[in-house]
């Protein structure tokens, strides 16, 4: 988020010169998950004790929050893939690929998502499960906030579609992206 501007950091931003790879943003990640588990099983421990129920419950708890916010993160922004490739015609799509990755996936992955969560979690919905999905949905509708704070300060950075166009050298790039968006 911070080589799309979405977050601003420097630090953050900055590659290692040896791999090109966001080291820091990575540990940072790496950091802020780990803490995340420890707390939800420091949490759940003080709860209903230390024992392996508890344990293997922390690991199951994590696994589901992650779950849910990787959805969100990944397969809800494909929903705007199809209409994406449909304005921009310079990115050259067969009419079946279109439809497979900007349609047919993100239903699939949606089905499956519902299902599998039904079938996990809401057929057998009982504490601790119930208090950590509402967490994860209470974090979606943060994010949902912020980058609706984002959107009207007109500082939501770059599209990652529109990075990568640029960067193929197609027309259409980022910042032809970003003057179609603010016009």
């Amino acid at each position: 988020m911070s080589r799309d501007n979405f977050i601003k950091s420097q630090w953050l931003r900055k590659l290692d010169e040896k791999t090109q790879v966001p080291r820091r943003a990575a540990m940072v990640n790496f950091a802020f998950a780990l803490f995340t588990v420890l707390v939800v099983a420091a949490v759940l421990v003080k709860v209903y004790g230390y024992n392996a129920d508890t344990v293997s419950l922390g690991f199951f708890v994590a696994g589901t929050t992650s779950t849910i916010l990787w959805y969100f993160h990944h397969f809800v922004p494909e929903f705007g893939l199809y209409a994406f490739l449909s304005r921009h015609r310079e990115i050259k799509f067969s009419t079946a690929r279109k439809v497979l990755s900007g349609l047919v996936v993100p239903i699939g992955g949606t089905a499956l998502f519902v299902y599998t969560f039904y079938e996990g979690i809401i057929g057998n919905l009982v504490e601790p499960y119930f208090g950590f999905v509402v967490m994860a949905l209470l974090i979606v509708v943060g994010v949902i906030a912020y980058t609706l704070y984002k959107a009207r300060k007109g500082e939501l950075g770059e599209s990652v579609v529109s990075y990568m166009v640029a960067e193929a050298g197609r027309e259409g790039g980022a910042r032809g992206e970003r003057a179609a968006v603010k016009a």
